[in-house]
């Protein structure tokens, strides 16, 4: 059962206060236009509102008072936008009330002065006054509070969402070493037990790729020419388990594009697929294409492909229904590596960043990350020279 918050019916401000960090992070943008627009139509409104229901011969004091305490106010609520917890805006709220207070226990104790004439005015300018500051101070109350709480609930969202990609990159690590360490180890252990000379070299690769891998998911982003290397180290185990004339693989890489960040074994989970459904579905020339390109549009593109059997049967059938190519960002895959890319895809990129599974050139399959024109390096032209 939910308690009362009894802090918060006595109209007191929230206690917390955030720090620039947090507040760089839950509000990274000024005001929209939308906002700015809206607050100005409603300052025209009420005065306007004010301008027919005040009397033209108001007390020249009690303008005065009004138009500071609301530019106070305005002033307040423009800092709380920012900043739900600075003082600016906590003065403000607990300051001007007081000021009201005051002002008006002055009024009454000088009833009989020529004071209490000038500032009180007639009765109903000083009602329509009194509910004009008091609504004032009830939206900056209610400001204040509407925007902390959106701050807090933005960070809540946030920290989700970090935990959400902590568990999809150590989901992308035990996806992607387990079953390939244990069979490169039995190969090995078989090999030196058979007395094969091949161990020794197997033995190597192993060791230079669990150099170049581990590391790799200690990063939420990692460099492409660094998973290029874990890619390459990959290969080449598997070129030594599987043999040369069953394994060949060829690079196309664009080294202007070697900056670019990825979240880390994006690009080895797919080189894993094309080598295990495409390349060890064929008795020997297996090849395996890992190619970058940057397109006239300014996207990046990163294609595996295989000359392996091509799409399962399931998988085909939607890929000819969708002009030729499978858009995995809204079909999910049975494939755990392939649902777990196109999450971590969309968490870092957004919806620009997409993963095409289609038929490739060489007859096999064709796994395409593409990438909106924000993930490349600064300087690096849309299109090659």
């Amino acid at each position: 059962m939910r308690t009362l918050d009894w802090h918060l019916i006595f109209m007191l401000l929230p206690k917390r206060r955030f720090t620039p960090a947090e507040l760089a992070r839950a509000i990274p943008d000024p005001p929209s236009a939308s906002v700015v627009v809206a607050v100005l139509f409603n300052l025209l409104l009420v005065g306007g509102i004010l301008g027919v229901f005040l009397p033209m011969n108001l007390p020249m004091a009690v303008v005065a008072f009004v138009v500071l305490h609301l530019s106070v106010i305005l002033m307040g609520l423009w800092a709380v936008w920012r900043d739900p917890g600075c003082r600016a805006g906590r003065w403000a709220y607990y300051g001007l009330p007081a000021v009201q207070g005051l002002t008006f226990a002055l009024t009454g104790a000088l009833r009989d002065h020529a004071w209490h004439r000038v500032v009180s005015g007639d009765m109903m300018s000083g009602l329509i006054v009194g509910i004009l500051l008091g609504l004032a101070s009830m939206a900056l109350w209610f400001t204040i509070v509407h925007r902390h709480q959106y701050v807090v609930m933005r960070l809540a969202e946030l920290d989700e969402r970090d935990r959400a990609i902590e568990m999809a990159r150590q989901l992308g690590s035990a996806q992607i070493q387990p079953h390939f360490l244990f069979n490169t180890l039995a190969s090995v252990q078989h090999w030196v037990a058979t007395g094969d000379a091949r161990a020794a070299g197997l033995l190597d690769a192993l060791t230079g790729y669990l150099r170049a891998t581990l590391p790799l998911f200690e990063h939420r982003q990692l460099r492409l020419a660094d998973e290029l290397e874990a890619v390459r180290r990959y290969l080449a185990v598997m070129q030594l388990r599987l043999g040369d004339e069953r394994l060949q693989a060829r690079f196309q890489i664009d080294p202007a594009l070697d900056a670019v960040a990825l979240p880390p074994g994006l690009l080895l989970t797919l080189v894993e697929n094309a080598v295990e459904h495409g390349v060890q579905a064929r008795l020997r020339d297996g090849e395996v294409l890992v190619a970058t390109r940057r397109q006239p549009d300014g996207s990046l593109h990163i294609v595996v492909a295989d000359n392996g059997p091509g799409l399962p049967a399931g998988l085909a059938a939607a890929t000819a229904a969708n002009e030729g190519e499978l858009n995995v960002a809204f079909n999910p895959s049975p494939h755990l590596g392939l649902r777990n890319t196109r999450t971590r895809l969309a968490q870092a990129f957004g919806p620009l960043a997409q993963l095409r599974l289609g038929p490739a050139a060489t007859g096999g399959c064709e796994a395409r990350i593409e990438l909106p024109a924000s993930a490349l390096p600064a300087g690096v032209s849309a299109t090659p020279a």
